[in-house]
This record gives structure tokens, C-alpha cells and sequence, in this order.
């Protein structure tokens, strides 16, 4: 039997609209029946079951829903577990000053060991607000006291670790033949100048002797 295309007319021979033209010719399986998909089908012309269309529908995301791409990144990394949101960032950036490993940038901390600064130099500033700070350096010299040099309006000064001004700087003591550019100490000089009542037996070439008369 060949295979006839079926559009339903009206008494007035108008077709009906919408016709459909998958109506098969009769068989032993479809004789007199519409063909239905039960699943969308590419290509095909077929009718469509509504379970069929409430199955694919239920695979699809919902208008509430959150799209699997748009929790992972191109690389399928879940988002909210993979990577630090700015509220996880602040407060490890608020734990750091926590560290004793660190040396931040502001408070008073204790430094041990030697550190080697190479073509480094050091800035020291007031604090812009205080015109009663003075930029300076703590040296400490164990069981003797500290010494600060500060930048004052009159120049560089020599204060203790209070701030006092020191009259007397700690200098290595040259000897009496040193003739380079250090400090001339009041040892050097006690060393240097003497006075005697007569000449040493082995009198030292770099020193002067002055005799009283």
C-alpha cells in the first residue's frame, strides 16, 4: 500500500488549520494513529507526548536555579571553595600583625640578630603631626646605657636613651703614635702630653714631656 499525506477539509472543502501531515498510512502497528516522539527528537516531524515534554523540561535549570558554570571556573574549580573572598583576605591581612615572625610597619617590636642592610639607606621622618618628635637612631651598648642620635632643628645630636643631651661621646681610645682621623680621646691626650719631673729613661718618640720649671 503506498503511503498517502492525509489534511483534514470542512464541509466547505476549506482545510482545517493546523493540519498536521504525519497521519501514517494503515499498518498493523499504527493503523489509524498519530506517531509520537516520546522524547524531542532532532529532525523528526513527529508529535510530542506531554510526558515526554515535561521529562525534557525537568532537565533543564529552573528560573530560581544557579547554573554549574557559574560556581566553577573555565577550569571546573568550584568558586566559593577554590578561591578567597575578600571578607577571608581582610581578615588574614588583620591576623598579620599578630606575627611575631614579621616586622611591620607600624608599633614597637624587638629585633635579635645581625642584619646585613647592602646598598640600603635608611630615612628616618617626624612625625608630621608632632613637632616635638625627633627622628633619631637607639644604639645600646650592653651594660653601659643607650645613646640616641637625633635630627634636631640645630643639627645632629648626641642624647641618651631618655633624650638628655650627652656632654661626652664614647670613643675607642687611640694610641700615641696613631696618627689617623679618629677622636682624639682625654686618655689620648693624657697620653699624648705628660708632664714630668725629669726625662724617662726610655722617653717615647710620639710623646711630648713637658718639664715644670
Amino acid at each position: 500500500m503506498t503511503d498517502r499525506q492525509v489534511k483534514l477539509k470542512n464541509r466547505s472543502g476549506d482545510y482545517l488549520l493546523p493540519y498536521t501531515d504525519n497521519i501514517p498510512a494503515a499498518s498493523t502497528s499504527t493503523a489509524g494513529k498519530v506517531k509520537l516522539d516520546l522524547s524531542p527528537t532532532s529532525g523528526s516531524n513527529n508529535a510530542i507526548t506531554s510526558g515526554a515534554v515535561y521529562t525534557a523540561l525537568s532537565d533543564k535549570l529552573s528560573t530560581t536555579g544557579t547554573a554549574a558554570k557559574a560556581t566553577a571556573d573555565a577550569s571546573g574549580n568550584n568558586i566559593a571553595e577554590t578561591y578567597a573572598t575578600q571578607t577571608a583576605l581582610s581578615a588574614v591581612q588583620n591576623s598579620i600583625p599578630n606575627n611575631s615572625n614579621l616586622v611591620h610597619l607600624t608599633g614597637e617590636e624587638t629585633i635579635t640578630g645581625a642584619k646585613i642592610f647592602e646598598q640600603a639607606s635608611l630615612e628616618m621622618r617626624g612625625i608630621s603631626n608632632d613637632t616635638s618628635y625627633e627622628p633619631h637612631i637607639l644604639f645600646h651598648i650592653p651594660g653601659v646605657q643607650y645613646t640616641r642620635l637625633s635630627m634636631t632643628a640645630s643639627g645632629l645630636a648626641v642624647k641618651n636613651g631618655d633624650g638628655a643631651s650627652l656632654s661626652y661621646l664614647f670613643c675607642t681610645t687611640a694610641t700615641v703614635s696613631d696618627n689617623s682621623n679618629k677622636v682624639a680621646t682625654t686618655a689620648y691626650i693624657n697620653a699624648k702630653f705628660q708632664v714630668v719631673s725629669a726625662l724617662p729613661a726610655n722617653p717615647d718618640a710620639n710623646v711630648y714631656y713637658f718639664i715644670p720649671e
